[in-house]
């Protein structure tokens, strides 16, 4: 399991403040200060489009208002779907993307004012934006299967994949990520990809141009074979399904489609969240 600590201070952009982003391993065995009763601690739903589905209690579409305090209580985005969440007192937002699910781990209030937020985001992306904490002792974790992103500050994303890969980028700020005994700094404008059990791979370039690069198409009757590259860090998706990505940013989409259908459109998606579509026409390969 893996843990992100922070490095250094950056400007926080879009919030006028310093941010800092510190994440530490596991095994330091971390822990909390003394916490009391949860009382009106609450992350407030804010805005949800398409299907947002609201699970505590009961299970039902999720509402603007909606407002998750206990453990066990989440919500759930499918496809083309989005959520945007503020935590108490203003102290930051989440950007939830599409097919992601998210449910409360903790929400205490420390003996000493401080404030700690678990999250668990078992699929799919996030992405935060929050301010300084004026308590040192407050927390903001999210967790996914394959580690802890604890948060003091800052603007970053987080994606984790069907098969456990997390990738990291940092907006604001920088970070480390830390696994398999072994640190790789990553500095504002750059990501990172944690494979499970393997040490991170070294920071690239955040992509912003979300380019799907296509090395050979074959075709043989309705088999379609598509061979690209893409920036390691980066998602692929076909039909709102995920196309393994591997270590190198190779590609490799093999689908049945009618010879009638000439083209294919694949999804590209950064650690951010931000994402943009390619059609890729038969002809186009020889």
């Amino acid at each position: 399991m893996l843990w992100f600590r922070r490095i250094s201070r950056s400007r926080w952009l879009g919030w006028g403040c310093v941010g800092l982003l510190s994440v530490i391993l596991m095994a330091t065995g971390v822990k909390l200060h003394p916490a009391v009763a949860t009382g009106n601690r609450a992350i407030n739903i804010q805005q949800v489009r398409g299907t947002v589905t609201y699970r505590g209690s009961q299970t039902r579409p999720a509402q603007v208002g909606d407002r998750l305090q206990a453990v066990g209580q989440g919500i759930s985005t499918a496809a083309r779907s989005r959520a945007i969440l503020t935590l108490d007192e203003a102290i930051g937002s989440i950007q939830v993307a599409e097919n992601t699910d998210l449910r409360v781990t903790q929400l205490q209030t420390g003996a000493d004012g401080s404030r700690v937020t678990l999250l668990n985001v078992q699929r799919g992306q996030v992405r935060l934006q929050v301010r300084s904490f004026t308590n040192p002792n407050s927390r903001l974790e999210i967790q996914t299967p394959s580690g802890v992103a604890s948060v003091r500050g800052t603007e970053f994303g987080v994606n984790t994949t069907a098969a456990g890969v997390t990738a990291i980028a940092t907006e604001s700020g920088a970070v480390a990520a830390i696994a398999a005994g072994q640190t790789v700094d990553i500095p504002a404008d750059f990501a990172s990809r944690i494979q499970p059990g393997e040490a991170p791979i070294p920071p690239v370039r955040i992509d912003r141009e979300l380019k799907f690069d296509v090395r050979r198409i074959s075709r043989s009757g309705n088999r379609l074979e598509v061979l690209g590259r893409v920036n390691p860090t980066n998602s692929v998706y076909f039909r709102g399904l995920e196309v393994p990505v591997n270590v190198d940013g190779s590609v490799t989409l093999d689908v049945r489609l009618p010879m009638s259908q000439p083209r294919v459109t694949l999804v590209v998606q950064n650690p951010l969240g931000e994402r943009q579509s390619q059609r890729i026409r038969m002809r186009s390969i020889d």
